[in-house]
């Protein structure tokens, strides 16, 4: 962004893809921090996304991912877990879990990988009759199942 201001600096104020919050406020809505909001992770009919972290730490020649939403953010499982139950207060049948890599979960929040734990605690969850897992790099797969 510091490229942007000082070759753009007739533009008041920047924002990054993860500051809805900032945005929010600039344009004058209040916002308290992040809400439980089913309705907010596209879901249709049965079935819901859960986006479990943003950005991703690869560094693959292919993606422009890491550039573009940052460095990998997990969200904290206690979030997840309180986000999942009210999906399914609300009706979901399926759950997708979406992140750019769910193998990488975990190790930059709890320095370890935690999407089996994360799974056992959405399993407990007894509506869910699907647990989707949307996208698993392969290099970490081994390594979840058998640590």
């Amino acid at each position: 962004m510091d490229a942007l201001k000082s070759q753009i600096p007739e533009v008041d104020r920047y924002f990054g893809v993860n500051s809805m919050k900032e945005i929010l406020e600039e344009i004058g809505i209040g916002v308290q921090e992040r809400s439980v909001d089913p309705e907010s992770n596209h879901r249709t009919g049965h079935y819901a996304f859960l986006k479990i972290s943003e950005g991703c730490d690869r560094t693959c020649a292919f993606c422009s991912i890491p550039a573009i939403r940052g460095k990998y953010i997990s969200r904290p499982v206690k979030e997840l877990i309180t986000e999942a139950s009210h999906l399914a207060e609300s009706g979901v049948k399926e759950l997708i879990l979406i992140a750019q890599d769910l193998s990488y979960y975990g190790l930059d929040l709890y320095r370890e990988q935690k999407l089996p734990q994360l799974i056992s605690e959405l399993l407990k969850i007894e509506s869910f009759e699907w647990i989707r897992l949307h996208y698993l790099y392969p290099a970490n797969f081994l390594r979840i199942l058998f640590p």
